[in-house]
């Protein structure tokens, strides 16, 4: 086949190059405008360089031929004016001169012409001279282009991610709170605070300089694996971190997410010889399409929860809340209307099943507490409890709690005769000296069997029992009554230190059972909770047990009792029966 028969076939598969030709001699012009058309390209023409320039603003060619010697602006004036241009400096140029013009081919390149051709050439020569340079400069557009993308890529990595953990910065923070309006609703938007990590970084950085970026890295780490698929994190700054996650269908379950957040950071951080513990305050504010309020002003919310809690001791979260938030005004508001909520009925239980690992049959609820606020509505415990400890009203309601729960648990007796319930105790209610005859004279006023009361204390006041608290335990199973470890290993103590205590059961925290059996950490730790626990003669019950892939590996490690939302959520007095039929039924 003919070469520019192949030639043509080519260009017409591609977008036709456009030449403009820029020559004073009609006749010139026309030849090459016919033979460079025959090799498949849009020929346009111009009789002088003024015109030809005025030609190339209208309609940007590929490339320019043009002669060297024309009157008015000549060639050499023709390419300096286009290599001024920015938009049309890189436009390649080719330009025309006589046979033995060498001067003015030296001129010509030297000013940036591309190429030249001399007078007379073949069309062979002329189409062979124009494809080469067009190739070329679409290579060079091409590469151009690619370093481009990845100058502009890298620069915009620089911009909106913190180099030191690749997280999203606040600028990436900030762009997505205002993409937020059109993403998922509701968004939990958090903001997290290590506590005291100035105090840190000051105490060990001439020791080990390089730690204090270990631990952010390693936070940052924690923090994605909590959050997933569902999630951002964001580091907002030295010590500080945002999350926005999509996963949370409203306050209860962001609150859950954010407790997972603050065990992984409480997870000891290893760096050699040295382990480090470190802890978080944790703000929370929820997002809703249609709200009256811009994410914006929801960050600026969780940002205030973050202080509070970092003001109230840190190594917690709060969740904001636009009516119970307000300041220490509101504040004192939940304080004062808390000291009538209980002769005025606010505070109900709703009770969540604890059932056998192996058969899924129920074993016992625990109780939760509520409060119904006749103008804030449903107040989660996380806000009041705290409250209620420093006032000192934690032990009333406390009371409340046991002796409404035993009341409960025995109505029940008739259908359900075997079933247990577990009451929180405080840590005030712990140290009162008649502690154990408030329990017993609750359990005969309400019927109930000691057997059929267990009583939950975190690891933290087990450790840090003194010996009315002691007394009070042992005095506690002389009765009946069982104990259990609540939200074991978020209280840095060890089984074998707890089993002075006499407790029956250890309750695994959420924060292990969250990231099983994905996360290999985690899972050492359940398995060796639930070994040791077994060989101490206890009883082992995992909290948050959300999916299938937890419960087998549970049940594959032998875990005794299982507790969370894969079963069921918390639920009022009433519903529990018709969900126990349900369960027969099916």
């Amino acid at each position: 086949m003919d070469a520019s028969l192949m030639s043509n076939s080519s260009l017409h598969s591609e977008p036709r190059p456009r030449v403009l030709v820029i020559d004073d001699t009609a006749e010139v012009r026309r030849s090459i405008a016919r033979t460079l058309s025959r090799y498949g390209m849009d020929v346009d023409t111009a009789a002088s360089g003024e015109e030809g320039l005025a030609r190339m603003c209208e309609v940007p060619p590929d490339l320019v031929l043009c002669d060297v010697n024309m009157p008015g602006l000549d060639g050499f004036g023709v390419l300096e004016a286009i290599r001024r241009d920015p938009a049309l400096g890189t436009t390649p140029v080719v330009l025309i001169t006589a046979r033995d013009d060498r001067a003015s081919v030296r001129r010509g390149m030297v000013s940036g012409a591309d190429d030249y051709l001399t007078k007379p050439f073949t069309a062979q020569e002329l189409e062979e001279t124009v494809r080469a340079r067009i190739e070329h400069h679409g290579r060079l557009n091409a590469k151009y282009a690619t370093q481009l993308q990845q100058t502009a890529d890298a620069l915009w990595q620089a911009q909106h991610h913190d180099l030191e953990t690749g997280l999203p910065n606040r600028v990436a923070f900030r762009s997505h709170l205002e993409a937020a309006e059109i993403g998922p609703s509701p968004l939990a938007i958090m903001v997290l605070d290590l506590d005291r990590f100035d105090r840190l970084r000051s105490a060990i950085h001439l020791e080990q300089p390089d730690i204090a970026d270990t631990v952010i890295r390693d936070v940052a780490m924690r923090l994605r694996h909590v959050t997933g698929s569902d999630g951002e994190v964001f580091r907002l700054g030295p010590s500080r971190f945002g999350v926005l996650y999509a996963g949370a269908r409203d306050a209860i379950g962001a609150e859950a997410i954010a407790d997972c957040l603050l065990g992984e950071v409480r997870r000891p951080i290893g760096n050699g010889a040295l382990e480090l513990r470190v802890t978080a305050s944790v703000g929370v504010a929820m997002w809703e399409s249609g709200s009256e309020v811009s994410p914006f002003t929801v960050a600026g919310h969780a940002e205030s929860a973050a202080v509070h809690a970092r003001e109230s001791g840190g190594n917690h979260q709060c969740i904001y809340d636009a009516k119970a938030h307000d300041g220490e005004y509101n504040r004192l508001v939940l304080e004062s209307s808390m000291h009538r909520a209980l002769e005025r009925q606010q505070f109900e239980l709703h009770y969540q099943p604890q059932v056998g690992a192996t058969d899924g049959s129920l074993r016992g609820v625990e109780s939760l507490i509520r409060w119904r606020h006749p103008e804030l509505g449903m107040i989660s415990p996380f806000h009041f409890i705290p409250i209620a400890e420093e006032t000192g009203l934690i032990v009333e309601i406390g009371r409340w709690v046991l002796e409404t729960s035993c009341r409960q648990a025995a109505a029940w007796t008739p259908e359900l005769p075997e079933l247990k319930v577990s009451v929180n105790l405080s840590a005030a209610q712990l140290v009162e000296s008649h502690l154990v005859d408030t329990v017993q004279a609750v359990l005969l006023r309400t019927g109930l069997a000691p057997a059929r009361l267990k009583l939950e204390l975190t690891e933290t006041m087990m450790v840090q029992a003194g010996e009315t608290a002691a007394r009070n335990l042992y005095a506690l199973r002389e009765l009946g009554v069982g104990l259990s470890i609540d939200d074991f290993g978020t209280g840095y103590s060890s089984l074998k230190n707890l089993r002075a205590f006499p407790v029956g059961e250890v309750k695994i925290d959420r924060s292990f059972v969250r990231h099983v059996p994905e996360d290999r950490d985690n899972c050492s730790i359940v398995s060796s909770v639930i070994e040791m626990a077994h060989k101490l003669g206890l009883r082992v019950i995992a909290e948050g047990v959300e999916d299938e892939h937890q419960l087998a590996f549970l049940r594959q490690k032998g875990c005794d009792d299982i507790q969370g939302y894969y079963f069921a959520k918390p639920m009022p007095a009433d519903e529990l029966i018709p969900w126990v039929r349900g369960r027969v039924a099916a």
